[in-house]
């Protein structure tokens, strides 16, 4: 996914750096700084927001496994009930196992 970078700076001289990304339409606000500010101010953002990452990619992880879950869960009661249906509960296990191979892309 391409990214387009701008930069520049405005009438009070403060610089500025903005991102779009436009197969997703990511978009970046404009960062501001000037050229007295410390570095280091931007290294400490630079690592906040790599760590903030972190943990919103770990949250995710642990969402899409629940769903997962949620999912299987769905499958199994759905063939249970066929199996009820049907007189045939000990072929539950072959029921969800046929549901599961139609399901898939």
């Amino acid at each position: 996914m391409p990214r387009h970078w701008t930069q520049g700076r405005d009438e009070n001289g403060i610089n500025w750096i903005a991102c779009t990304e436009a197969d997703t339409g990511i978009a970046l606000p404009p960062i501001r700084w000037a050229d007295h500010d410390r570095p280091e101010t931007f290294r400490g953002l630079a690592a906040k927001q790599e760590g903030l990452a972190a943990r919103e990619q770990e949250r995710l992880l642990r969402a899409l496994l629940r769903l997962c879950v949620l999912r299987y869960q769905a499958e199994a009661y759905r063939a249970i009930a066929e199996a009820l249906a049907a007189g045939q509960t000990a072929d539950v296990q072959a029921i969800v196992e046929l549901s599961s191979r139609e399901a898939e892309p």
